[in-house]
């Protein structure tokens, strides 16, 4: 019984240490310094927005629906709230309870945040926490028409406006004035094929630029491909019948042509005719 009771203590003290982990931290670039590992706690409401970016105000305003263990729809904000110690948990814990009885609920607030709504997903929040996002969701739309700032000149946004930087290690500046100019930019690579860096792109959760001629390149490998499958599964086959009847059909009406002219010369039927 001993043996059991410091088993059971072990365990608990193991658990307990994890679900804390102190001295964890998960930062986000950005004027604000904030820490997404620190949202599990009270949220100020009253908090000064004005120099968070158009990142950290829409990762902030998702807070108080991962905190409540919501599904957000995008990955990136989804990997972003993983890397803290209380996400996951959260989500399975919600999840291995029922949850029908919350979609309809009249206090639900999931139209606020982007998830799947798939899932009877809940969200409760206070009067303070429900004005403090329409606060944000404001601050984000006057950024999105970059806040009465101008752009670098032959710009056409402001990089600053960048949804996912916390996805590049570092911004190089020369990567920042391509997209600002752009909108786009091409960077050196390995990749034999562009369906090569698309499904790259894809698994890390990271936008392609797609253009007419990409798409046309795409095309052609998926016609190449078709084109080879066709060949090797039907093509093939039918060529294959269609030889075998047109030898057996030309066989049998040769034997008979000649069948006919022995016939005349010597009087007598060929055998095996």
């Amino acid at each position: 019984m001993k043996n059991l009771f410091v088993t059971v203590l072990a365990l608990l003290m193991s658990i307990t240490s994890q679900a804390q982990q102190p001295g964890k931290h998960v930062y986000i670039p950005g004027n604000g310094h904030l820490d997404v590992e620190q949202f599990i706690k009270p949220i100020d409401t009253r908090m000064d927005i004005s120099r968070l970016s158009l990142a950290e105000l829409r990762i902030l305003r998702n807070a108080f629906a991962a905190r409540q263990g919501f599904v957000l729809k995008d990955a990136d904000l989804r990997h972003i709230f993983s890397q803290t110690s209380w996400y996951d948990s959260i989500v399975w814990e919600k999840y291995d309870m029922p949850q029908d009885q919350y979609l309809n609920s009249p206090d639900n607030d999931w139209e606020f945040f982007s998830g799947y709504t798939e899932y009877s997903q809940s969200v409760k929040l206070t009067a303070a926490e429900r004005a403090f996002i329409r606060r944000i969701q404001n601050r984000e739309e006057s950024l999105k028409w970059n806040g009465g700032k101008t752009q670098p000149a032959g710009w056409r946004f402001r990089t600053d406006n960048i949804l996912n930087p916390f996805q590049l290690e570092k911004m190089d500046s020369r990567l920042e004035e391509a997209l600002g100019r752009n909108s786009f930019a091409i960077v050196p690579g390995r990749k034999i094929q562009l369906f090569h860096v698309y499904e790259k792109n894809d698994y890390s959760d990271f936008p392609s630029f797609v253009t007419t001629d990409l798409y046309l390149q795409l095309f052609h490998m998926y016609f190449d491909c078709m084109v080879r499958e066709m060949e090797q599964h039907g093509l093939s086959k039918a060529v294959e019948d269609f030889s075998h009847a047109m030898y057996e059909n030309t066989t049998g009406w040769n034997q008979a042509y000649f069948a006919i002219a022995e016939a005349l010369i010597t009087g007598k039927n060929p055998k095996a005719v």
